[in-house]
């Protein structure tokens, strides 16, 4: 897991060792150069095609998922941020993060895999210093 942008002098040889990249919105285009989560979608699926299994990128509002489809195909999912009530955002990363790893060593899916992440993501952003109950989410 890779997790935040990997610096210049070593990007391609991180990325092709990762089997997961993530990046927060700032992360993303330092890494992409993207401006548009349709720029983000692009760039995502050449990440994975870089080495990479499952990439997520963050931009304004939410996060571009791509993963291995079946044979040679990428598959991308854009996701928007939920609609809680937002009282702090930290820990949201961590919670994404986090959720993601489990959904996919449990062997879910991408898509699935990334609305659980966004899920967790979303029960952080309503409770000071990031401490939800994350138990039920999955």
């Amino acid at each position: 897991m890779l997790d935040g942008a990997a610096p210049e002098h070593a990007r391609d040889e991180l990325l092709a060792l990762a089997d997961v990249v993530r990046a927060d919105a700032h992360e993303a285009r330092m890494l992409t150069g993207a401006d548009s989560p349709q720029q983000l979608e692009a760039a995502a699926a050449d990440l994975v095609r870089a080495g990479p299994r499952v990439v997520a990128l963050a931009f304004a509002e939410g996060n571009v998922f791509a993963g291995r489809g079946p044979g040679p195909n990428v598959e991308t999912l854009t996701l928007p941020f939920g609609d809680e009530q937002v009282v702090d955002t930290t820990g949201a990363g961590d919670a994404l993060v986090a959720a993601l790893t489990v959904a996919l060593l449990r062997g879910e899916p991408v898509p699935d895999a990334a609305r659980f992440a966004v899920a967790a993501s979303g029960a952080t952003v309503g409770h000071p210093s990031g401490r939800p109950a994350l138990l039920g989410l999955g």
